[in-house]
């Protein structure tokens, strides 16, 4: 792992059912505003379509791992999550993953692929998966990005995310010991 490489925080929510579309929309309004904390370079949305496994995915670039800790931390975040989120929360799941691609943003839709795996599974066996999905999708034009997770253990052990012009449906991998979530969907900038 490099400190100086860019870092993807996600979040992904899994909203109760009960959610008005005034509360989700409440949630993505709020999430705009923390695209402005300092240790953000960039931030986006998944908004999940019928076929995801959650209903939205927050995706933060922070500048470098060393950046995950005070935005972990940042007072406007935590409360984000704590008042924002958590009444309106069924389920979460979140990665940090050490970005390996150059990650120029996200087109009008989007998925994302998180992969869990066993402990005794190679990185490059996370690695091959995730760069096969990507691979396979052959969007044109296409916006992707693909990492490991990094800092703590994590439920997943890495993400790809790639992004297109137009609605598409992503393969969903099945790979033997590997557990994979997805969520595709509209896609904009926060």
């Amino acid at each position: 792992m490099s400190d100086t490489k860019p870092v993807l925080h996600a979040d992904f929510f899994s909203l109760n059912p009960s959610t008005t579309p005034q509360a989700r929309e409440g949630l993505i309004e709020e999430a705009r505003g923390l695209a402005e904390l300092d240790e953000v370079v960039s931030a986006a949305l998944i908004e999940g379509d019928a076929a995801a496994d959650f209903d939205l995915a927050l995706l933060f670039i922070l500048p470098e791992f060393r950046a995950l800790e005070p935005f972990g931390t940042d007072q406007r975040y935590t409360r984000f999550l704590q008042a924002r989120v958590a009444p309106i929360l069924q389920g979460l799941a979140g990665a940090d993953v050490q970005i390996e691609d150059d990650f120029s943003g996200m087109a009008g839709y989007a998925a994302c692929l998180a992969v869990a795996a066993p402990p005794e599974t190679y990185d490059w066996e996370v690695k091959a998966l995730l760069t096969d999905w990507v691979e396979a999708l052959n969007l044109t034009p296409s916006i992707h990005m693909a990492g490991l997770a990094i800092g703590e253990r994590q439920r997943f052990r890495g993400l790809a995310i790639s992004s297109g012009d137009e609605p598409f449906s992503p393969p969903r991998p099945s790979k033997g010991a590997f557990g994979v979530s997805l969520i595709t969907g509209r896609s904009r900038r926060l």
